[in-house]
């Protein structure tokens, strides 16, 4: 049954033309991501969706508009659930993010959520990092 279930999320990811890259204008791109995911210990299978705006204002500077829905859990007793993410109190945080490239591979950032199920704002989350 696993292995069923693992070969039919596959499919969905193959065939979805959802997952792409897309720029809506000079400025804007819709960044989407599609993961599918099994827990060999636990069991589980998840499928999540990950629409992301990207907008870049200026030079060194990026911001960020996206969400994490889940489609698809093993684990519950309804286990197709893409469409809940619409209905009350099941609704996925907003995740909101600000880059700024100091150096080449030195960004300072800040991100934070929104509980869009709760109304207010979450932890916000400001650093630094560095990539070599």
């Amino acid at each position: 049954m696993k292995i069923k279930t693992l070969l039919i999320a596959g499919v969905v990811l193959l065939t979805a033309n959802i997952a792409n890259a897309m720029d809506l204008s000079e400025r804007l791109a819709l960044n989407t991501e599609v993961k599918m995911a099994h827990k060999v210990d636990a069991e589980s299978t998840k499928v999540t969706i990950n629409p992301e705006f990207v907008w870049t204002p200026g030079i060194n500077m990026k911001m960020t508009a996206g969400t994490t829905i889940t489609g698809w859990d093993s684990t519950l007793d309804k286990r197709f659930i893409l469409f809940d993410a619409v209905e009350d109190d099941s609704r996925p945080d907003l995740e909101l993010g600000g880059y700024y490239t100091v150096y080449s591979g030195v960004e300072l950032y800040g991100e934070t959520k929104w509980d869009m199920n709760a109304g207010e704002r979450k932890e916000i989350e400001l650093g630094l990092t560095y990539k070599f």
